[in-house]
């Protein structure tokens, strides 16, 4: 099993020297994140995700 943190490449998001998360990791991330702790911007959280390609 890798750990969410040492993968590297260009499929990363966000993406440090030598750290990333894959971007699908992260927008599960960010969503979970709103949804718990400020479930009242998830609708526009989820349009800005879905209008990127991200969701």
């Amino acid at each position: 099993m890798e750990y969410l943190f040492s993968f590297t490449g260009d499929d990363l998001y966000p993406a440090g020297q030598d750290w990333g998360m894959v971007e699908a990791d992260a927008n599960d991330l960010l969503t979970t994140g709103v949804n718990v702790y400020c479930p009242q911007y998830w609708k526009q959280v989820k349009q800005d995700l879905q209008a990127n390609g991200g969701f």
